[in-house]
């Protein structure tokens, strides 16, 4: 699939440090693969190309050395393991660190700790954002907003324009994409306004979908086995 003769890219953000699990959340196994493992095929269903963000440059050997005996998924999937080369940004460090490897205009993320990420929903984002990109006043990102507070910064689309604000906030020592960028520049999509845009999205659960497995209970209760 292709948008405007662009490929369609998506991070799959792995760089946390999973201290509320106290182990490597990508790698838990998840209906017969693992939760990377699992995106990765989703993914690649979806979009042209597939690129992990990782923690640091020993977190993306592990990566690699993980995918590599994988007998799920085939080497092309993998476009490639970045890693973030920032200390103490957080998923702000991962982004930039993207954009500044790959160097890409613009791509959607999905957090590594979302199994059941919908891609149809996250490549929606991605068209959204580039539906918007020649427009003067156009956002930085294209963000889902799952909850009623807040949207979600790893379910979401970035622009170049997104680095520029990342860049200047990181130096200030800001580390949340959403308060780098600032309201202003983020386009929230809710679910609401998901289901009208399509019927392939009206029975939709994008709690259910893009919940985040933080802990051993949560891991518990998704059912990786089914």
């Amino acid at each position: 699939m292709h948008y405007n003769g662009i490929m369609k890219t998506i991070v799959l953000l792995a760089g946390g440090k999973s201290s509320r699990m106290g182990k490597d959340k990508i790698f838990l196994p998840y209906r017969g693969t693992s939760f990377l493992e699992h995106l990765i095929l989703r993914a690649s269903e979806v979009f042209d190309r597939v690129l992990i963000s990782a923690g640091s440059f020993e977190h993306a050997g592990q990566i690699r050395c993980f995918l590599e005996d994988s007998e799920a998924v085939p080497p092309e999937l993998i476009s490639d393991i970045i890693e973030d080369h920032y200390d103490s940004l957080g998923p702000s460090g991962g982004l930039m660190s993207v954009f500044e490897k790959a160097g890409l205009e613009s791509f959607c993320v999905a957090a590594a700790d979302m199994p059941d990420a919908d891609m149809r929903v996250l490549s929606y984002l991605l068209e959204r954002l580039e539906d918007l990109s020649a427009y003067p006043s156009a956002p930085a990102a294209v963000m889902l907003k799952i909850h009623p507070q807040f949207p979600e910064p790893c379910a979401a689309a970035y622009s170049g324009k997104s680095y520029e604000l990342l860049q200047k906030a990181a130096e200030k020592g800001i580390r949340s994409p959403m308060k780098a960028l600032g309201e202003d520049q983020i386009l929230t999509i809710t679910e609401e306004e998901l289901k009208r845009s399509s019927p392939v999205f009206a029975k939709l659960d994008l709690k259910q979908l893009f919940r985040n497995i933080n802990t051993a209970e949560d891991y518990r209760l998704i059912g990786p086995d089914r």
